[in-house]
């Protein structure tokens, strides 16, 4: 251990900082009524410390939900940030990066510095530190923004405290590693008597990895609404200053401190996804599929199809409903918040998110038909195709009891090239169906596909929670109960294969549509249902080749290896576990990140898997892919796993998370000769990301047959229009430069640049647009109920806790002679209160005040309290009682009980403990 000297003088940086998990396990309307409080306790510390400094979190959404429902609080936020006392931004929300679209996280970081300026604040530092993962491409969508320094925590596969972040384009920002943790001083006023030792104790867990750099201590935690000052209490100690340059500090001041060091700090390069320092919980990309599902619907209905047309529109003189979409867009990223898009919430917070998700599809397809009126007016009445992707391209698509041909030339609307009616239960053969690649062959578990084999659906079982996958023996695999033919057109063929997957204690069923068409990939329709728990189903396919694999993320492709061994066991050497924060991935991690695509590519062979909204995979010794389709668990967080060192999160039952519903998965397998890079394999990516919309007009008086005034090969992320004129947003996925427009594209680099396009002439008339294709609800309707066995357990589980409270109480009256704690009866559950439920009374503190933390409030809602904490330091407490329904409580001390319909006072010091 390090000891005080005079001679020494280590410099250590405070910050002070919450991690704001706005819904996590409750809905935000309870977690935004603890925001004042925080608000109003950093203001009176800024007060009595002019230098106090207090970071929100790196975000505005927090702050936004203060002000949407308490706007008084304008003027203080305005104030506070304004002059650097509280920092917030850049980024709107903290979403899971790997989870959502490259598009939303550029969104992210533009309403987060919009909100930053709004309230006349700057900042040029990232704060990142619970993020599950990092994405490779996150150091260029910063710097787009001015962002310069990252803090990082989980995912870093070093411990380096600093080093250069790259991008695969070549931006860097300099990142700061937090391996040590964001919460090394927090409570520290609730210890005064030991603050130096933890300052000392801190200090020598870390100056041997920080190697004679300032040392970066956090007084902070999770939602927390009790901010302290550390700085004062050292200072008022004055203990410990010879030994220790103690520095008022914020993420700002401190990567200025240490900007010189970036010169020679290591680099690394790419996506963070390491899970040896901090889990990044690789089950969470296969919980709750249904809702990764309808977020990449919503999202490509807004970003790819509404405010392209809208664009369109706008050339042509229609409005563009800029606040409309900004709105949609914040509405997006409160949802991609990583612990509501990782499923890894409490059950109403998810139901929250399907409708949302739900309306938001309805208000969109809405949109998109308006913005398709107004482009209608200048084209003739027919049958028409809207394409959103640049590249030219040849298919059909199925319309009611038709099929459509189209061949289009880029971004617009191109005229259907043929109709066909299918025949429904056609007598053909399934040996006689041919796809683009080859003879179809239908077994008992699997359909062999001009030599890739699709399937077998198969059942593992998960003994893991929301957080981590704990895959053990399969149980079942699904049986092919019934294969036909099940419609025919001239322009394609689709096979319906019934499975059927049963284990003791579950089943699951899917009915399999294979579409096979002229084009060079068989479309997937699953629609899966199950019944049961704590299994992973996953559909296998077998590219019949091994080689690189390939994945599809946010503005990049990605080369990885298939198991990550580069991980501790559950045994560390005790210095580096007294180091590290929190949970920690074990001994190997087969399951990775993706969007879009995962490929095997070898000897000029591409085998691609293409999957809308589906986010994981792995790949087993054979190169055979994996892709689950559903993760039933029913626990946030277990203990005692395999694959996890530490705990995750409460232990909460969840029976959402088993996902009893059908749900509707859309995957296409594409075989090419050709590399990733090549043009043919980006084309069919963006093919399918993309699938055309068709569109019938009827009353138009406009001329035009085909209007597609945005042909380009490279994919475009956006397409709006802004105060200029139009702008797109595209990116080169090859690995070499691309000439656009007669500028160079380098390779994996994003580029917004302003248009100029043609504009469609039309005539006002009452025109009407019918619309087939437009995404609808994929992720089905929850028929999860709780167990009732484990509601019972839980109740006396409930009851033990509630004994053994008792008990510790009466022990702790004897060992300090005073009834302590005062305690509500008969309130089970904070949840089961009513809006006007409340805790009411006159509270006094030995000062004559309100207490310290409700100094503002002459209420305490139940809804809101969350423990002792909440009114620590009250000595008086006068006719308090709380409402529930009709019935009344009265609060009572531990050895005093109260009479109902009568006052219950006492003069004892003690604090409220909310009973749930």
């Amino acid at each position: 251990m390090t000891e005080f000297s005079p001679t020494q003088s280590a410099s250590v940086h405070i910050i002070n900082h919450t991690h704001w998990d706005r819904e996590w396990f409750l809905t935000e309307e309870y977690t935004t009524e603890w925001i004042p409080e925080l608000i109003d306790a950093i203001d009176e510390l800024q007060k009595a410390n002019p230098n106090y400094q207090y970071l929100f979190d790196g975000q505005t959404l927090a702050l936004e939900d203060l002000l949407r429902t308490q706007p008084h609080y304008e003027a203080l936020i305005t104030r506070l940030v304004s002059a650097g006392v509280l920092g917030i931004g850049p980024l709107y929300s903290q979403p899971d990066w790997r989870l959502a679209s490259g598009e939303l996280l550029v969104r992210n970081a533009s309403a987060g510095t919009t909100d930053v300026a709004r309230h006349g604040g700057k900042t040029q530092t990232a704060w990142l530190v619970d993020t599950f993962g990092h994405i490779s491409q996150a150091p260029q969508i910063l710097a787009m923004f001015g962002v310069t320094t990252a803090y990082v925590w989980r995912g870093v596969p070093e411990l380096e405290p600093l080093f250069c972040w790259v991008s695969p384009d070549g931006t860097e920002v300099a990142a700061i590693n937090l391996f040590g943790g964001y919460r090394n001083l927090y409570g520290i006023s609730r210890t005064k008597s030991l603050a130096t030792r933890r300052l000392q104790g801190e200090y020598d867990k870390l100056v041997a990895y920080y190697r004679g750099l300032p040392i970066p201590l956090f007084d902070g935690y999770d939602l927390e609404t009790e901010p302290e000052d550390p700085f004062t209490i050292f200072r008022e100690r004055d203990e410990g200053r010879g030994a220790f340059d103690l520095v008022e500090s914020s993420p700002e001041r401190y990567a200025r401190a240490v900007a010189e060091r970036f010169a020679s700090v290591p680099k690394i390069s790419g996506e963070l996804l390491s899970g040896k320092y901090g889990s990044t919980f690789p089950g969470t990309l296969s919980t709750r599929t249904y809702l990764k599902v309808l977020h990449a619907d919503v999202e490509h209905a807004l970003h790819r199809v509404c405010e392209p047309l809208a664009t369109l529109a706008a050339v042509c003189g229609a409005p563009y409903p800029v606040e409309r979409y900004d709105q949609w867009d914040r509405e997006l990223l409160r949802n991609v918040i990583h612990d509501c898009i990782c499923g890894v919430s409490v059950d109403p917070v998810h139901e929250r998110m399907e409708r949302s998700y739900r309306r938001l599809l309805q208000e969109l397809k809405h949109d998109a038909e308006r913005s398709t009126e107004w482009l209608a007016r200048g084209m003739q009445d027919g049958r028409y195709v809207v394409s959103s992707t640049p590249f030219a391209r040849s298919g059909s698509l199925r319309v009611g009891p038709e099929v459509i041909g189209f061949d289009s030339e880029g971004l617009g609307l191109a005229p259907v090239s043929a109709v066909e009616r299918f025949a429904n239960s056609p007598s053909i053969p399934l040996e006689e169906v041919k796809s683009p690649f080859g003879s179809v062959i239908v077994s008992d578990e699997a359909i062999d596909i001009g030599g890739v084999v699709i399937g077998p659906l198969t059942v593992r079982r998960d003994v893991g929670d929301a957080y981590s996958s704990e895959s053990r023996e399969q149980m079942a695999a699904g049986r092919v109960m019934h294969a036909e033919v099940e419609s025919v057109s001239d322009l394609d063929v689709v096979v319906l294969i019934e499975l059927k997957a049963s284990w003791s204690a579950g089943e699951i069923h899917a009915s399999m549509r294979f579409r096979f068409s002229h084009t060079k990939t068989v479309e997937l329709e699953i629609d899966i249902d199950s019944r049961g728990t704590d299994y992973i189903a996953e559909l296998l396919v077998a590219p019949g080749q091994g080689g690189t694999v390939l994945a599809g993320m946010p503005f990049d492709v990605v080369q990885r290896e298939t198991i990550d061994t580069e991980l501790f066991g559950h045994e560390i050497d005790v210095g580096l576990a007294r180091v590290l924060m929190g949970q920690r991935e074990v001994d190997e991690v087969t399951t990775f990140p993706f969007q879009d695509f995962v490929a095997s590519f070898e000897n000029g062979r591409s085998v691609i898997v293409h999957a809308r909204g589906l986010r994981a995979y792995r790949v087993d010794d054979e190169g055979v892919i994996a892709i689950p389709l559903r993760r039933s668990v029913e626990w946030l967080a277990k203990t005692g796993l395999r694959g996890r060192a530490g705990d995750a999160g409460p232990s909460m039952y969840v029976p959402g998370a088993r996902c009893e519903r059908v749900t509707r998965h859309e995957l296409g397998v594409s075989v090419i000769e050709g590399s990733p890079d090549s043009e043919e394999f980006v084309a069919l990516c963006e093919s399918f990301r993309n699938p055309p919309i068709a569109v019938e007009i009827a009353g138009s008086e406009g001329t035009c047959t085909r209007w597609e005034p945005l042909r380009c090969d490279l994919p475009i992320t956006a397409l709006r229009f802004g105060e200029d004129g139009p702008l797109e947003r595209f990116y080169n996925p090859t690995a070499s430069p691309k000439e656009l427009g007669g500028r160079e594209v380098g390779r994996r680099e994003i580029v917004e640049l302003p248009l100029i396009l043609d504009r469609l002439d039309g005539v006002p008339a009452n025109v009407s647009v019918r619309m087939h294709g437009f995404a609808t609800d994929r992720g089905g309707r929850s028929r999860s109920l709780p167990d009732e066995s484990i509601v019972e357990a839980l109740q006396e589980e409930s009851q033990q806790l509630w004994a053994k409270a008792a008990d510790l109480r009466e022990s702790l009256e004897e060992l300090t002679g005073d009834a302590y704690h005062l305690a509500l009866p008969g309130v089970a559950r904070a949840e089961r209160l009513r809006q006007d439920d409340a805790v009411t009374g006159d509270r006094r503190t030995r000062d004559g005040g309100l207490g310290p933390h409700h100094h503002r409030r002459t209420r305490c809602d139940l809804r809101t309290c969350r423990g002792p904490q909440d009114l620590h330091g009250v000595s008086e407490l006068r006719e308090l009682s709380a409402h529930v329904g009709s019935q009344q409580y009265w609060l009572r001390s531990a050895d005093e009980q109260g009479a109902e319909g009568s006052n219950s006072r006492t003069g004892r010091r003690g604090c409220f403990v909310a009973a749930y």
